[in-house]
């Protein structure tokens, strides 16, 4: 019996191996796609620099061709145009690393470049206008560039969607999880530390190391948000909860338990918890028969209520943070500079929310405003 036991657990252990390196090559998968995705937004912002430093190039080149330019200054342009053409090669050897997906785009950078050697040439032998057509060919060259590049940028982002999403519910989830542990010492601290008691002090201290951890995790997952752009208003709610996590980070620095902070950091967990509930709404599939699923766009109406309930939320928290801190200035239990501080962090929170609205509705169909299934 304990032979077939022992075969048993070796068994087991290898199943657990196996999954592991399953998981593992789950997330390495996924890193390597989000690392691409952040090149490729890096090479589009580039290539919109290059676009417009051609543009420019172009309006110098005919300016020059309206004034019969003189030698120096067409020297200035070629050496410029030389610069730019270095630029579209980088480039292109850049994006070659993204395979079949980036041959559109780098045949146009290609392109681009040869255009702008022609430039060269022509402003080198003092003649403006067969210079600025050349230009003008490598400005469409760079303009399909930047199109086919927004298209890949696109299919990365939906190829890691769904996995970007279960790693911010993750998140959200250890997140609620650290925070509940904090409250749950700083809970048992607390009349320890109304007697000043100098360990249960230090105590309180070391827990802010732990809180710096959740603002981390928070940090991460506000970049991934971000990165990935599945949501418009989840960055933006998890930044203002990130705010309460750095006064409550603060607070533990100062040494301070008390009521006040065991229940900040409550509302903190409530927050996080609130964000996590929609996320699951969000992640429910749409279809005919199960409902969620618009007549109009066919997209998932599942997505847009969960940001619109992250983004009431919002509303909510920056009404009761508001209503604290009047009660605060009320008791006079708050500084000028803090007062200050606080009013400017939520008329920011305010203009977020009134921005987000408007660019939630402008890109809402008119079906989904009805609510038509």
């Amino acid at each position: 019996k304990l032979d077939k036991a022992s075969q048993e657990q070796k068994e087991i252990l290898v199943l657990l191996e196996e999954l592991k390196k399953l998981l593992l090559t789950a997330d390495i998968g996924l890193e390597l796609k989000l690392e691409q995705l952040r090149k490729l937004i890096d090479s589009r912002e580039t290539l919109n620099k290059l676009l417009k430093k051609e543009e420019l190039q172009l309006s110098n080149t005919l300016d020059q061709q309206k004034k019969s330019g003189n030698k120096k200054d067409l020297k200035a342009l070629e050496t410029s145009e030389q610069r730019n053409q270095k630029s579209a090669e980088n480039l292109e050897q850049l994006l070659r690393e993204y395979g079949p997906a980036s041959q559109s785009i780098c045949k146009s950078l290609s392109g681009a470049g040869k255009c702008m050697g022609g430039a060269c040439k022509k402003l080198g032998a003092s003649q403006p206008k067969p210079a600025s057509e050349e230009q003008k060919k490598a400005i469409e060259q760079l303009s399909s560039a930047q199109q086919d590049t927004k298209k890949l940028e696109d299919k990365l982002r939906k190829e890691v969607e769904s996995l970007v999403r279960q790693r911010v519910m993750d998140q959200l989830q250890d997140m609620i999880a650290q925070q509940k542990q904090i409250r749950e010492v700083t809970t048992k601290l607390q009349d320890r530390v109304a007697q000043k008691q100098k360990q249960t002090l230090a105590a309180v201290r070391r827990l802010a190391t732990s809180e710096e951890k959740i603002i981390s995790v928070c940090s991460e997952s506000i970049e991934l948000c971000e990165l990935t752009q599945f949501s418009l208003v989840l960055p933006v709610a998890l930044g203002a909860v990130r705010e309460q996590m750095e006064l409550v980070d603060e607070g533990l620095l100062h040494s301070k338990a008390d009521d006040e902070m065991i229940a900040d950091q409550k509302r903190i967990e409530t927050d996080l918890q609130a964000l996590l509930d929609a996320m699951i709404d969000a992640s429910r599939p749409s279809n005919k028969n199960g409902g969620g699923q618009c007549k109009g766009c066919k997209g998932n109406r599942n997505k847009l209520l969960a940001e619109v309930k992250m983004l009431r939320w919002m509303q909510q928290s920056v009404h009761t943070r508001t209503e604290q801190l009047d009660k605060q200035i009320e008791q006079k239990k708050i500084t000028e500079t803090s007062r200050q501080e606080r009013i400017d962090l939520l008329s920011v929170r305010q203009k977020e929310i009134d921005l987000i609205t408007g660019r939630l509705h402008s890109m809402t169909c008119p079906h989904c405003l009805a609510g038509d299934e």
